[in-house]
């Protein structure tokens, strides 16, 4: 059953759209043809390490486009080698390892749930010399309340991970993320684009997929006393405009002077929502 609904899912994202030209179409199926036959060929060399990344973060065959995206978008949007990071959902640090080349000695923290991604992390660390520059990996179900107590950071970073989380895991990240953040402190993470469809029991390495609209982001962190602003799509910063994902999009939280509300004020109930469709992993 899950062979047929992953089969499934990827002869209808093969499927031309309504809206696209004829060689707009032909273009993607190219490079979803492109993409298909690297990861084919990938799964085949058991020395290949950048399908053992992919089998970690996704989507596959695009590895160098998805750490382009995320190292433009910190970039682009004011980060500088003497600001701290951390990484949340950082898996086999995608693109915490140009960070970490990037950033001053101490100033990079990758934070995942799962272990496995991080012993590839610190397999890439070790291997790319940079074990100098300290940087702290982290195994956490809390994002980091009990291993990062009283510590804030410049730039708080989450990519494709927002959607993953349930309503109240959402509510929590929200708290943890509010008390890592300076005055000055910047939160960036990507929200899904609600117009997708996902079939209700479709899951990524065991994830649910959670669609909201993004004006709940933005009332969820209003109860949380952060601004919003929307930042643009992930295309806007190099990411394949070829995958779906491309049109998810890239929301700034800062603190705003407003009291802090309490946390019983958020009703998660009102949160979620989901969508039949196809997503391509």
């Amino acid at each position: 059953m899950k062979a047929f609904r992953s089969l499934r899912r990827n002869v209808l994202a093969l499927r031309r759209s309504s809206e696209e030209t004829g060689q707009d179409y032909r273009s993607r199926l190219l490079f979803e043809l492109r993409r298909r036959s690297k990861q084919l060929i990938s799964t085949l060399n058991p020395f290949d390490e950048e399908h053992r990344y992919e089998r970690l973060v996704g989507p596959a065959g695009i590895w160098p486009q998805l750490q382009h995206y995320q190292f433009n978008a910190l970039t682009s949007l004011g980060l500088k080698p003497w600001h701290s990071v951390i990484d949340i959902g950082c898996g086999p640090i995608t693109v915490g390892l140009p960070l970490i080349s990037y950033l001053n000695r101490g100033n990079y923290v990758g934070l995942d749930l799962l272990p496995e991604p991080l012993v590839e992390s610190y397999r890439r660390v070790a291997q790319r010399g940079l074990v100098q520059k300290n940087p702290l990996l982290l195994c956490s179900s809390t994002f980091g309340r009990r291993e990062l107590e009283g510590r804030t950071f410049d730039f708080l970073w989450m990519s494709q991970l927002s959607y993953h989380l349930d309503d109240l895991r959402l509510v929590l990240l929200f708290e943890q993320v509010r008390s890592m953040m300076k005055d000055s402190s910047i939160f960036l993470a990507d929200v899904i684009d609600p117009q997708l469809h996902i079939d209700a029991d479709d899951t990524w390495r065991g994830f649910s997929y959670y669609l909201r609209p993004i004006d709940l982001y933005e009332e969820l962190a209003q109860q949380f006393s952060l601004s919003v602003h929307r930042r643009g799509t992930l295309l806007d910063y190099g990411y394949p405009g070829k995958i779906n994902l491309s049109r998810n999009t890239l929301l700034e939280f800062r603190k705003i002077d407003a009291p802090l509300q309490p946390q019983l004020d958020v009703d998660v109930g009102t949160l979620s929502g989901r969508k039949d469709a196809a997503l391509v992993f």
